[in-house]
């Protein structure tokens, strides 16, 4: 009898650590293509995507603000160690509950590309960005998407999100069809911001978020 009540203490234990949290698969589909981008390189591809689940307090992908040297190197170079280990001290500081990397996604060989991260009820939010690649510093991304609330629990519905491109204000030659690495560095700095005009104006890829658990 003792070891059946540690059992169903154990069990109400794990139920009540569920409730608290939910997984949600992220599929981001390539829309990257010659008509509407004006070019698609043949190592085209989006950087390992990085994403988070966090408070109101963080946001990995911060339209109107200044590039963290994290986020740089991710639009630039498409290197996300260091945002991983920026984000991981705000994990420290309680406003980051899961973060996942994943790989690179070709356009031509992997369209598409899948995740799962894992979302409570303290980090409601998620946010993610990922390099358009090869570009100046140009990237893909979405700002404190909210996938629970108080008054209705975890997200059921399934969310829908067109990806455009954005400039992280790091580099010059943020003009339609320059696939390119080599640009001189903007100076001062300007703040995260959509591209628009002739090569941005229509998606790079589409996001879909579904609660799977």
């Amino acid at each position: 009898m003792k070891i059946l009540g540690l059992l169903l203490l154990a069990l109400s234990i794990n139920l009540a650590v569920a409730e608290e949290t939910a997984t949600f698969r992220l599929t981001i589909t390539s829309n990257w293509n010659q008509v509407d981008h004006l070019s698609v390189p043949g190592s085209a591809h989006f950087s390992p995507v990085v994403v988070a689940s966090h408070n109101s307090n963080y946001s990995v992908f911060a339209p109107g603000s200044k590039a963290t040297s994290g986020f740089e190197l991710v639009a630039e170079i498409g290197n996300a160690s260091r945002l991983r280990r920026e984000i991981r001290d705000e994990m420290r500081k309680g406003n980051v509950g899961d973060l996942v990397v994943t790989s690179n996604q070709f356009v031509l060989q992997e369209p598409v590309q899948t995740l799962d991260i894992t979302v409570s009820k303290d980090h409601p939010y998620i946010s993610l960005v990922s390099m358009i690649a090869p570009s100046p510093d140009w990237v893909i991304g979405i700002a404190s998407t909210k996938l629970y609330t108080k008054e209705a629990g975890f997200c059921e519905t399934i969310i829908t999100k067109d990806l455009f491109a954005y400039d992280a204000g790091t580099e010059e030659g943020d003009f339609g069809g320059n696939f390119s690495l080599n640009n001189s560095a903007t100076s001062p700095i300007e703040s995260l911001s959509l591209l628009t005009g002739q090569g941005f104006n229509e998606k790079f890829a589409t996001l879909t978020i579904e609660r799977v658990n």
